[in-house]
């Protein structure tokens, strides 16, 4: 049996025009990964083992810039303060204090999401991904999730697929 997936064209024509109509930061970042980050701290969950499919992602990130200029943590995106940075956020994200909100100094692509934990998500959060949306998302649990609770969001599938 072959599975169907409904892309939203006209959410994903939406966003390629907000992107390319927005404001740009003279810096590009790129999501790092330490896993170390928040051991111990109230809300994180220690991860097992590194992925190595989480630096494929940052890989299939880096191939849209020009050049790099700065390396953020996933799991401490809300704690960036440096200067303005662009940002493609693809990730898969185990929401928690230091990430639930992205840095306002990070200028974001919100495209290829994925969320472990959605029920963690707060009304702050959602306000956020309501500002920035449309909101791609690498799977079609978390665009429902997100359109469940009233924030723009459609299937655009995994970055590392480019």
């Amino acid at each position: 049996m072959e599975a169907k997936v409904n892309l939203d064209k006209e959410l994903c024509e939406e966003h390629l025009a907000k992107v390319a109509g927005g404001a740009r930061a003279l810096l590009n970042g790129l999501i790092s990964y330490t896993y170390n980050d928040g051991v111990g701290e109230p809300g994180y969950e220690p991860f097992e083992f590194a992925n190595i499919g989480d630096c494929i992602q940052s890989l299939a990130a880096r191939q849209y810039f020009p050049s790099v200029e700065r390396r953020i943590d996933r799991d401490q995106l809300g704690e960036y303060a440096g200067e303005p940075v662009n940002v493609i956020m693809n990730a898969w994200y185990r929401l928690w204090r230091k990430n639930m909100i992205f840095s306002p100094m990070i200028n974001p692509l919100l495209v290829s999401l994925h969320f472990r934990n959605p029920d963690a998500m707060t009304d702050e959060a959602l306000g956020y991904f309501r500002r920035h949306e449309p909101v791609g998302c690498r799977d079609t649990r978390t665009a429902d999730f997100l359109r469940s609770k009233g924030v723009k969001a459609y299937f655009s599938g995994c970055l590392t697929l480019t």
